[in-house]
């Protein structure tokens, strides 16, 4: 290969990734009303880039050892044994390897509004969390004094995407503190474990939120990833009055099963073992302890409402189910028909019930809540295939 061959295809690549990158930074922002920022742009470019070359290094060096290796053997099977070793190497080493990377850096798309332009006032809130500062919106209510309430937004989103549910919860007299996750909006931070670590963030704005509101209830409302990391710091520092988890999976080992782990079929452990071995070194957690339904008996001592849609396709609606029965009868269980992921928001019931349960926390004797739009769990309720 030529000097200039070489530059030709050094180029071609750049560029690619430079459009790949661009290209789906853009268009999450466009989709999520937000703004893709230069310094994430050359972020992720840079990153991608170490990826692909530590993939091809990897790649070569295993390659080349095969080849050293297949010396031994006759010249006509040499091909086969190479190619042989390196297509289970490639898929269940480095494809792993990649799926985390990627995986644990969230796109970071900036806010653009704030409660300001829902015409809430709103007070500009700087948390830290392991050294990591976030950014946060407090937003005051009537009932000063009175409960406050801590929303937690999901994976890749920011505090911008739930002003929706900000302004409902304001109008009923709450006072409400939304914030960005670390790796996400406007906080700092690089990596996101998917709830493990950022259950610090959700008490970080605990704290501030308790010592605000001194003496009042104070109670969670997480969706998602959020609804994770909301569960673990319920777990981890018995913290929360009232929690609602919406949309939130069961474990991350059983979204990463319905994601993909299935296609690997016998060597489904294996993937999901060397996932987590790849995690641990890039965020020093561990995956496999991201389980809600291990939180479950923290969970019981406080009243908890539980919220999926029915046509969610990235989080099936069977994940709160399981939290559910995890639980027990003490939770509530609302499954909106017709929702898609985290688009329960947009049912007409869905302020009423949250006020419902902040206020009373009243629930039948099958612990779940009736509407005429929505209707609780029961076994003869369809469940989608994992």
């Amino acid at each position: 290969m030529t000097r200039r061959t070489l530059l030709w295809r050094s180029v071609a690549v750049f560029t690619l990734i430079v459009t790949l990158v661009a290209g789906r930074g853009f268009i999450l922002a466009t989709l999520a009303s937000g703004s893709y920022p230069l310094s994430a742009f050359c972020f992720d470019t840079a990153a991608l880039m170490l990826l692909l070359a530590w993939l091809h290094a990897v790649d070569a060096a295993f390659t080349a050892g095969m080849q050293w290796i297949a010396k031994t053997i006759p010249p006509s099977w040499q091909a086969v044994v190479i190619q042989s070793a390196r297509l289970p190497f490639v898929l269940l080493v480095l494809f792993p390897f990649m799926i985390v990377a990627i995986n644990v850096h969230p796109q970071r798309i900036r806010c653009l509004e704030t409660p300001a332009s829902l015409g809430m006032q709103f007070e500009k809130v700087a948390l830290t969390s392991d050294g990591i500062s976030l950014s946060a919106w407090y937003v005051p209510g009537e009932m000063t004094p009175g409960p406050a309430i801590v929303i937690a937004h999901g994976l890749g989103a920011n505090k911008q995407n739930f002003l929706t549910p900000v302004a409902s919860l304001h109008e009923r007299g709450y006072s409400v503190l939304i914030f960005d996750f670390r790796a996400h909006g406007d906080s700092g931070g690089q990596l996101s474990t998917y709830g493990l670590l950022e259950s610090r963030d959700v008490k970080s704005a605990y704290d501030w939120l308790a010592n605000r509101h001194p003496g009042q209830p104070i109670y969670a409302l997480g969706y998602s990833m959020g609804g994770a990391a909301v569960a673990r710091a319920v777990f981890e520092y018995d913290i929360f009055d009232k929690v609602v988890l919406d949309s939130t999976f069961s474990s991350l080992r059983s979204i990463a099963h319905h994601r993909f782990l299935r296609f690997f079929g016998p060597f489904e452990s294996l993937v999901w073992g060397e996932g987590r071995f790849w995690a641990r070194l890039w965020t020093r957690s561990d995956f496999g302890d991201n389980d809600t339904t291990r939180c479950a008996s923290a969970l019981r001592k406080r009243p908890l409402l539980l919220i999926h849609g029915q046509q969610d396709r990235l989080i099936p609606f069977t994940e709160s189910v399981l939290i559910h029965d995890a639980v027990g009868a003490h939770a509530q269980l609302w499954l909106v028909p017709d929702a898609g992921h985290v688009e329960t928001t947009f049912a007409p019931d869905y302020a009423l019930k949250l006020d419902s349960f902040f206020r009373e926390g009243v629930r039948d004797s099958g612990g779940s809540l009736e509407s005429r739009n929505c209707r609780p769990y029961s076994a003869a309720t369809p469940k989608l295939q994992p």
